[in-house]
């Protein structure tokens, strides 16, 4: 929790500093003891000097003086006060801002409520100056990183609700976006926006892989969907198997980017109502491009190869009828 004490260290230069601040108040305190028995003698002179002006018996010179050193001993002392309370107070605020007592020992504590992940530190051990001692995490609220296509730019704005997705089985978490990052990447295209989440199960952990979904106005789109299994990939080229009078034919798909754990969005290529294969279509043979051209130079080869299976037919009867006919004579 906030404030917790977590650890309790002994310090060299404390322990100096307590010592030295004990030694100037002592130093201060004498000073005012010696002011007060000063300023006690002044007082009595004073009131000697005026019972005698009174009377006749000195001269206002002469009360003027002890009225001068009268105010001289009370200001010494008020001065000595001074320095006591500023030197007091000095050391107790030092010692406090490091959390530490006048014994020489600084008490950790926690900046903020959380959870310490990692120990940097052993009884016993000395540590130096800068070094991390321990490290803590507070996952009550997180923050989602996530990039978004140039071509989306216009849809994103600050405040747009978000659902974040760290898995199927885990449930959503509702955030909204708190910056966009003005550059976007060259190589990727793409550019940051940042979610803050309310986390109060500690479901979502830090470095966690989530899929984040942006509320945007507009109208929604129809889009043709497709498992990623369906997909065969030639030479940097997306094709899928359709299935027409009977024959699988290669057929070339352009894919959306926008993609699923699962499927993909199909942007040309395939209308709705094609019979696709999904299961085993890597198995099947490739084609550099699947045009009408093709399918009919593929029917052409179908064509040969009954040819020339018939011709192998016709042969191997042909030599099976002559064998026959010489085992007869």
């Amino acid at each position: 929790a906030k404030g917790q004490n977590l650890a309790v260290l002994e310090s060299q230069e404390v322990t100096q500093l307590s010592a030295t601040g004990e030694t100037d108040q002592a130093n201060y305190r004498s000073q005012v003891t010696q002011a007060k028995a000063n300023l006690d003698l002044e007082q009595k002179r004073y009131e000697r000097e005026k019972s005698l002006y009174e009377h006749k018996i000195n001269t206002q010179k002469d009360l003027e003086a002890a009225e001068n050193s009268l105010k001289n001993a009370q200001a010494a002392l008020k001065a000595a006060q001074q320095n006591l309370s500023i030197s007091t107070s000095s050391t107790d605020r030092r010692l406090k801002q490091i959390g530490a007592t006048k014994a020489g020992q600084i008490y950790l504590k926690a900046p903020l409520s959380g959870e310490i992940v990692e120990i940097g530190m052993t009884i016993g051990q000395t540590v130096d100056l800068g070094q991390i001692l321990m490290h803590g995490v507070n996952l009550s609220q997180v923050w989602s990183n996530g990039q978004v296509f140039e071509k989306d730019t216009a849809k994103v704005k600050l405040g747009q609700r978000v659902q974040v997705l760290p898995s199927e089985s885990d449930g959503i978490h509702s955030g909204k976006i708190i910056f966009i990052n003005p550059v976007i990447d060259s190589t990727q295209r793409t550019f940051a926006v940042k979610a803050l989440l309310d986390n109060p199960n500690l479901s979502l952990k830090a470095g966690q892989f989530v899929q984040m979904r942006i509320e945007t106005e507009g109208t929604k789109e129809q889009a043709i969907l497709l498992a990623k299994n369906a997909l065969v990939e030639r030479n940097g080229i997306n094709y899928v198997y359709v299935r027409s009078d009977g024959n699988l034919i290669p057929t070339k798909v352009q894919i959306s980017q926008h993609k699923h754990k699962d499927w993909v969005e199909i942007e040309s290529g395939l209308k709705v109502g094609d019979e696709v294969v999904v299961e085993g279509a890597y198995l099947l043979p490739a084609k550099a491009e699947a045009t009408g051209e093709e399918h009919q130079s593929e029917k052409k080869i179908l064509n040969w190869w009954w040819i020339i299976g018939g011709i192998a037919v016709i042969a191997i009867a042909f030599l099976l009828g002559r064998f026959s006919s010489e085992r007869k004579n």
